[in-house]
């Protein structure tokens, strides 16, 4: 049996959080036994500080069924929990999810804190990013797939009948670099027939108003829209399918799923080049600068007019993104 400790248990925001459903089903699905505390609040330092006390107690009260305890690494709070899970004198072993943007990881003196503590209590540490060797120190490192839904896979192509559109799919937020998006689509509505920008995740109402400023600024409010998160699988598929090109600009990622979804679908993503992406992502034609408006802007110039011919290379990409729905890290870790 694992004991899974992760920063949120919110399987409806992304990242992280998405990797604890699907991991969870992989667990399911293989009868290995596990136990997870759930959130009993909205307000995240009382749900965090009740989480980790009651990981500790469960780990105390059932030391003799627990294997070793899982903790899902996504912030700061994670390493700083490390100590107090020690002291239920059970094996510790992290999934690393974060990558060298983290403000933890900036900071020369959090970082040194960071590698300390990983040293000192976490027996193993498996990355999902080769770029996390350079700023995680530890001498026990193992590299492990990261996971997609296998509803990826094995759904039919989900088509409509209403016009194609760009997409950008995940957390609306300034790290996400969504506003390089609209200042890049604004720039290409005025000299060429580009189609509606569909912009879909959560977002906190202040930056909401912010956005939607730029948009009339711009005065293409009609052109972008800005839609509620979506959660369904089927839904966010048929999404993704009926997408002519997905956009994801973010600044800070250790390796964003939605690039492995997108391409599993056989639909082109344009990314930034960081942590992962940039060593998956095989063809530069898919790839631009992050933070570099012009980069983007001729990255996806390009694609939009179909300059290259990049049939061959999303359908290697998809064979490629494949194998992220088939459970591998279960293996890996097991």
């Amino acid at each position: 049996m694992i004991l899974i400790f992760s920063n949120s248990t919110n399987v409806h925001l992304g990242g992280v959080e998405i990797f604890n459903e699907e991991f969870e089903i992989l667990l399911k699905n293989e009868n290995i036994e596990f136990y997870r505390v759930s959130s009993i609040t909205k307000n995240k330092i009382i749900d965090y500080g009740y989480r980790i006390l009651k990981s500790f107690f469960y780990a105390i009260g059932n030391y003799k069924k627990i294997d070793f305890i899982l903790v899902q690494y996504g912030s700061f709070l994670d390493i700083l929990s490390l100590p107090l899970l020690k002291l239920s004198f059970k094996p510790i072993r992290i999934i690393a999810h974060i990558g060298d943007t983290w403000k933890h990881i900036k900071n020369e003196k959090t970082k040194q804190l960071t590698n300390f503590i990983l040293k000192k209590f976490v027996r193993k540490v498996y990355i999902i990013s080769d770029e996390q060797r350079t700023f995680l120190c530890h001498k026990n490192v193992k590299k492990v797939h990261t996971i997609i839904n296998k509803e990826y896979i094995e759904k039919e192509i989900l088509k409509s009948q209403d016009e194609k559109y760009l997409l950008f799919l995940g957390r609306i937020c300034p790290e996400k670099g969504v506003e390089d998006l609209i200042a890049v689509y604004s720039e290409l509505n005025k000299t060429m027939n580009i189609p509606i920008l569909k912009i879909v995740g959560p977002i906190e109402e202040n930056y909401r108003k912010h956005i939607n400023k730029l948009l009339k600024i711009n005065k293409i409010q009609s052109q972008i829209l800005i839609l509620n998160p979506v959660y369904n699988i089927d839904d966010k598929i048929e999404l993704i399918d009926n997408a002519f090109i997905l956009v994801y600009p973010s600044y800070s990622d250790a390796f964003p799923l939605i690039v492995v979804e997108a391409f599993s679908r056989g639909i082109c993503i344009l990314s930034t080049a960081i942590s992962e992406t940039k060593d998956f992502v095989e063809f530069d034609e898919f790839l631009f600068i992050p933070g570099d408006q012009n980069d983007l802007k001729k990255k996806l110039k390009k694609l939009l007019l179909n300059e290259n011919s990049i049939e061959k290379k999303i359908s290697k990409m998809q064979n490629k993104s494949i194998k992220y729905a088939e459970g591998n890290i279960i293996n890996e870790i097991f």
